[in-house]
């Protein structure tokens, strides 16, 4: 595997050389860290090639980068409950849904309006709700878990390669 740029990013490519980006969609793409960057913002040190000047704590810390924005991009994607009704899953998301948990526990509604990922408004039931929260929290939690997962994986590689096999699923 050698690794490649194109406008800005670092790809990986196979041996027959062709980019990993064009066979597979949803391929790594790691940024590469302003120390790597010509004056100009292009391309890397020494001679355009990463491969002979990225070192695998660098590579771990990209990777766990990539993971990281991984986690985010699925959460901002929201999640549809059993009841077909999606939900934002921002970090910002699932504060206020835990402040309208409190809400209803509080102040003991039986019912409560919920703004759906594409801003509708639903009225919906507590237990309905309680529900809606503990299926958001297991998909977060599974998120957080092939998280720690991939990460994990990352900081026991003992090689760019295999750091780079590494992928968000």
């Amino acid at each position: 595997m050698k690794l490649i740029v194109k406008n800005n990013v670092v790809f990986a490519t196979h041996s027959d050389g062709q980019a990993v980006e064009a066979l597979y969609p949803d391929t790594v793409a790691l940024t590469i860290p302003d120390a790597f960057k010509k004056a100009d913002g292009t391309g890397v040190l020494p001679g355009d090639n990463l491969a002979e000047c990225l070192d695998l704590v660098t590579a771990k810390a990209m990777m766990r980068d990539h993971i990281e924005a991984g986690m985010t991009e699925a959460r901002n994607a929201g999640f549809s409950c059993s009841n077909g009704i999606k939900i934002q899953c921002a970090e910002i998301d699932m504060i206020r849904w835990m402040q309208a948990k409190a809400l209803v526990d509080l102040a003991g509604l039986t019912a409560i309006d919920i703004r759906d990922y594409g801003n509708v408004i639903h009225g919906v039931q507590a237990a309905a709700f309680n529900g809606m929260l503990l299926e958001v929290g297991g998909y977060i939690q599974g998120l957080l878990a092939n998280a720690w997962m991939l990460k994990d994986t990352v900081d026991g590689s003992e090689s760019i390669d295999e750091v780079l096999a590494t992928h968000w699923v």
